[in-house]
């Protein structure tokens, strides 16, 4: 499944970190959901390991995805 990660360098005037994902494959045979948990909570640990924030705002794109 293609994807794409992002945190933004800088923070809300709150302290809040801003991250995003984005589907570009939406076909769900295609998902692999252990290695979308691993990815993300990856990132959460990235944004943790310095300056802890106060907050996250993540923003999940999920345009062509099929409920």
């Amino acid at each position: 499944m293609k994807k794409k990660f992002a945190v933004s360098p800088n923070r809300t005037k709150e302290n809040y970190a801003v991250g995003m994902v984005a589907l570009k494959d939406t076909y769900y045979y295609n998902y692999n959901t252990e290695q979308q948990f691993k990815v993300f909570f990856t990132l959460i640990e990235l944004i943790l390991y310095s300056n802890p924030p106060n907050g996250f705002i993540f923003v999940v794109n999920c345009k062509g995805v099929i409920v």
